[in-house]
């Protein structure tokens, strides 16, 4: 397809569909050649970006390594994933001093597990090092784009409004009232970077901390620089672009900074689709979500089938309406609990499967809780 006709459709985004889904000519698997858009960095010895390129060109992949082979690397890819680890512990640290926030989210995450009845088990995803270092060098090539793009007068943004003074002060009262230390004079960015993840309420808190600024929107703009331009969560701004097979809205980016690079300007019939990419991205992120929701839907029914009327420690982190969340650790279950239930749960600390059914509706697994368990302050 040429450059600039991709197809304005909303399919869901990053959704992680059986393998087989993408062909071997449209991916980065190992020992094959590849088109490509291309980024070379010039950062310094901390790592802040000193200068960049982009352009089109064939790159081969070495290998293929998910980030817990990477962890445990050796041999002859040695050497280039050290430089990884620098480069990404040390964008770690600019992110600390800029203050931006990466919450330290456990999803849930159905994965392939060969002595499973199913052929898939459900689990909590563990963040890990190699992840994080992996992130930092995805978010400053979005954040050389979006620069990039502001200075050319055209593009799409990704921004998140900061977060007002009322919803920081209710999350610090969170907070304390959970059990953690938050000084005077230490502010939101430093707090959520001190978090222990041992710490007992450290998944209910962090649930809570989504709720401190607003959701990412897409922003269009050719000519006049929108008023807002930063990604409030990254502290600087940000446009996607580094996962052009599986988010559509990247690929009129990449092929947008391309043109820019040849020192062109972009024809009328390249910015267009810029303006319609935020409600067609927004309709795809709504099916991923329902889509990926649903899928979890099933393995948490699946794995609860054997389960009816066993207890579960569990803790609520949250409201939904009238509703609450409840998170269980083992099975690794993120469940909401009805209005016509949630008034019996007190201080809920165990839930119980009452039926291990979860109807087409979200929400429709049953549970009945316990007393004993500590609530987040607003339930």
């Amino acid at each position: 397809m040429a450059p600039g006709r991709h197809l304005l459709r909303s399919r869901p985004p990053g959704t992680a569909l059986p393998a087989g889904a993408v062909p071997g000519a449209a991916s980065l698997l190992p020992e094959q050649t590849t088109p490509a858009v291309l980024f070379a960095f010039e950062l310094d010895e901390r790592a802040d970006l000193r200068g960049w390129t982009v352009e089109r060109a064939r790159v081969r992949s070495r290998a293929q390594l998910t980030y817990q082979d990477f962890l445990a690397a050796r041999g002859p890819h040695g050497p280039m994933l050290q430089l990884l680890v620098e480069i990404g512990g040390k964008r770690e640290e600019r992110e600390v001093e800029r203050g931006g926030v990466s919450l330290p989210v456990r999803d849930q995450h159905v994965q392939q597990q060969a002595a499973s009845r199913l052929g898939y088990q459900l689990v909590y995803e563990e963040p890990n090092e190699a992840e994080g270092w992996n992130a930092q060098v995805s978010l400053l090539t979005g954040h050389a784009a979006a620069l990039r793009m502001l200075d050319a007068g055209v593009g799409l943004l990704r921004t998140v409004a900061p977060a007002d003074d009322s919803a920081v002060a209710a999350f610090r009262r969170t907070a304390r009232a959970l059990g953690f230390s938050w000084p005077e004079g230490v502010s939101y960015p430093e707090f959520i970077h001190g978090i222990n993840p041992e710490h007992a309420n450290a998944s209910v808190l962090v649930w809570q901390a989504r709720r401190v600024t607003g959701g990412a929107v897409y922003i269009p703009f050719d000519g006049e620089v929108p008023a807002h331009t930063e990604h409030a969560a990254l502290a600087f701004p940000y446009s996607r672009c580094a996962a052009p097979l599986r988010r559509l809205a990247d690929r009129y980016v990449l092929d947008l900074l391309v043109t820019l690079a040849a020192g062109n300007r972009p024809d009328p019939s390249e910015v267009a689709p810029l303006f319609k990419l935020p409600a067609v991205m927004q309709e795809a992120q709504r099916k991923a979500n329902r889509l990926e929701r649903r899928v979890v839907d099933i393995a948490e029914a699946w794995t609860l089938r054997d389960s009816i009327g066993k207890g579960f420690s569990g803790v609520v982190v949250g409201r939904r309406g009238e509703a609450i969340e409840v998170q269980i650790e083992e099975p690794p279950v993120h469940a909401t609990i009805g209005p016509e239930r949630a008034h019996r749960a007190g201080r809920a600390s165990a839930a119980t499967t009452d039926g291990g059914r979860r109807g087409e509706r979200r929400g429709a697994l049953q549970h009945q809780c316990h007393g004993g368990a500590r609530r987040t302050p607003d339930d």
